[in-house]
């Protein structure tokens, strides 16, 4: 017993060791190691990861109309078959934040403002007018008082009245404009027109109300440079804006990436110098028309509560982003570098960065195709074939070929050849990154600015090539000239034909007629008309317009005839 109890004893531990071989036996056990093959470490169970956190949107948000992925929804945004309404609402102390802030660039509301120099007029030409320099001098005057103002070194007399582009305020009107001595010359330049507001307004947080849809924490500013410069300094609470839908989706993630039925950013024109509420939706329709690349307007009746219950601010026309949804839907590609031209770089004399803001890529510090594009259209030209072809390559000659011809006979002063500003240029990578010109801002077509230096000729006989040198070098080329007169014969018997332009301007007239004039009207305070009478004659107006500009292109192409 006493070797069986020993036995026993012993067996119990050789059982155990033969359980922990077992445990730490790993597989291939028993076989050689590999050389240098360190131990194997025992491996910590992995905590499983968590899912992404789901963005709870705010209640009545959907795809379709609220995300980033939706399709551009143009039939309901930019129908101009009616028109729209859009509720704002802002806090009262965000209000207080948007006008101190103007107040601090601009003076008080109704009251005159900063503004820039004057600019000088081109040799002989029309000088340059001061906005500023002629609102301010007939502050406090009423209307046919006379008034004084100096320009450069010249004091001009005049009366006080209302400018030929329209608007509340009263400007100070000379007799045969504000013109240089001499023969005929380059046109003269608008003072200061980059500057008129020294910087960019803030934004604030508001919220929309559209069709029965709720947005919340979209950024809401004012925008624009002469428009909202002088619809401030005329005390009219109808001032151009534009909103950012996720400009606030760090602050507030539920909105992240929101978008207004598939737009980003949308701006709104207040109808500033356009008696007619027209002249930016028609000028749209005639250049998309003519083959140029432009903004879709549709109309926007705006109503905004910033604590004072919902007030209606007037008929606005709503015009999109050129940096949206367009680049998809009037370029072959969207990825290519947008800019927004100003300053003096913008007249194309030479190529400065800080004058080519971009609005696509901003991350991307690479601005060459505008650079190289700007170099071709300034190299020597006395093998015009070869430059011609140069030049092809890198910019859509043909495009703004359309733009000039469609421009002209509209009579668009606020434009290249005139001031530096209003265009955009695209670099589409469908079309090897050629660069496009999008024309915009077109409230100020179809005037008849006598003395104030706007309105090219339809001839261009004295376009300045050094000061805007794509203009005057492409229309001093006689195959590019041969092009622009064939597009002014064109248009103006087709897209521009008088009868066609008016029966549109009929049909637009009638639509938005309830809700400028009348009970459900603008009102006082809230518009930008000069007297609602004008509005009521703006297709008269428009009509006149158009005859006097069909007359003047039979008698160019006439001209033109061996």
């Amino acid at each position: 017993m006493k070797r069986f109890s020993s036995f026993a004893s012993w067996r119990c531990p050789l059982y155990a060791c033969a359980l922990s071989l077992l445990v730490l036996c790993s597989p291939g056990c028993g076989s050689p190691d590999p050389v240098g093959r360190e131990p194997t470490k025992p491996t910590t169970p992995s905590k499983p990861s968590k899912p992404a956190q789901e963005i709870k949107r705010p209640e009545g948000w959907s795809e379709a109309s609220h995300g980033k992925d939706a399709k551009a929804y143009y039939d309901k945004v930019f129908s101009i078959k009616k028109v729209h309404r859009l509720d704002i609402t802002i806090k009262s102390e965000d209000w207080k934040k948007m006008q101190e802030h103007m107040e601090k660039m601009l003076g008080e509301s109704g009251q005159g403002g900063t503004g820039g120099p004057g600019g000088t007029g081109g040799p002989g030409g029309p000088g340059g007018m001061d906005l500023k320099a002629l609102a301010e001098a007939c502050q406090g005057k009423t209307e046919g008082k006379t008034c004084e103002v100096k320009m450069g070194a010249r004091t001009m007399k005049g009366t006080c009245g209302k400018p030929p582009f329209g608007g509340a305020s009263l400007f100070c009107m000379p007799a045969g404009g504000p013109g240089g001595p001499g023969g005929p010359g380059g046109p003269g330049g608008v003072g200061n027109p980059d500057k008129l507001v020294p910087e960019d307004p803030i934004y604030v947080p508001c919220s929309l109300k559209y069709g029965g849809k709720v947005w919340e924490h979209v950024g809401i500013r004012y925008k624009g440079n002469s428009s909202l410069s002088m619809g401030w300094r005329s005390g009219s609470k109808k001032l151009p804006f534009r909103l950012n839908m996720d400009k606030y989706e760090s602050k507030y993630p539920d909105t992240k990436n929101q978008r207004f039925y598939g737009f980003k950013k949308l701006t709104f024109g207040n109808g500033f110098s356009d008696d007619t509420l027209m002249r930016e939706v028609i000028a749209s329709e005639l250049f998309r028309a003519a083959g140029a690349p432009a903004a879709r307007v549709a109309y926007y009746r705006i109503y905004i509560d910033h604590g004072m219950g919902s007030k209606y601010f007037g008929l606005y026309t709503m015009v999109e982003d050129p940096g949206g949804p367009m680049l998809k839907t009037q370029f072959k590609k969207d990825s290519g570098n947008l800019y927004k031209p100003s300053g003096n770089g913008a007249k194309l004399t030479k190529f400065d960065e800080a004058d080519f803001p971009k609005k696509t890529n901003e991350d991307k510090k690479d601005w060459s195709d505008v650079k190289t594009f700007i170099t071709t259209l300034l190299a020597e030209r006395k093998d015009a074939k070869a430059w011609r072809e140069k030049l092809e390559k890198l910019f859509n000659v043909d495009g703004f070929l359309r733009w000039i011809a469609m421009s002209n006979l509209m009579q668009h002063w606020d434009a290249y050849g005139t001031v530096p500003h209003n265009y955009y240029l695209y670099a589409d990578p469908g079309d090897n990154n050629r660069i496009h010109w999008i024309t915009w801002d077109h409230n100020m077509v179809m005037l008849s600015m006598r003395g104030f230096g706007g309105g090219t000729q339809l001839g261009l006989p004295n376009v300045d090539a050094k000061n805007w040198p794509l203009l005057g070098h492409l229309i001093a080329d006689p195959v590019y000239r041969k092009t622009y007169n064939q597009y002014v014969d064109t248009f103006s018997k087709g897209v521009f034909a008088t009868d066609k332009v008016v029966n549109r301007l009929k049909e637009l007239h009638s639509m938005i007629h309830p809700y400028v004039t009348g009970k459900d009207g603008e009102q006082k305070g809230y518009t930008q008309l000069s007297k609602p009478e004008a509005f009521g004659k703006s297709v008269d107006t428009l009509k006149t317009h158009i005859e006097s500009r069909q007359k003047a292109a039979a008698e160019y192409l006439k001209k033109l005839q061996p």
